[in-house]
């Protein structure tokens, strides 16, 4: 019979400190700031191309079709 040994790695002071500032950014203000900036560029996006894009398709189907 062999004998198997299980090697267990505990994380680096430096991994664990980098893994809780990930944590404290996700769980803190900064995601809800940057998600809100998100949000608020796509829905500028949305404005600013599918508005003219609309009135573009608008008045090609009431002239052509």
């Amino acid at each position: 019979m062999t004998k198997q040994a299980v090697i267990v790695k505990f994380p680096v002071k430096e991994q664990v400190n980098q893994t809780n500032k990930i944590l404290e950014f996700v769980d803190g203000d900064g995601f809800d700031k940057v998600l809100g900036k998100v949000t608020k560029g796509l829905f500028s996006a949305i404005l600013f191309f599918g508005i003219p894009y609309f009135i573009y398709v608008l008045i090609q189907a009431l002239f052509i079709g």
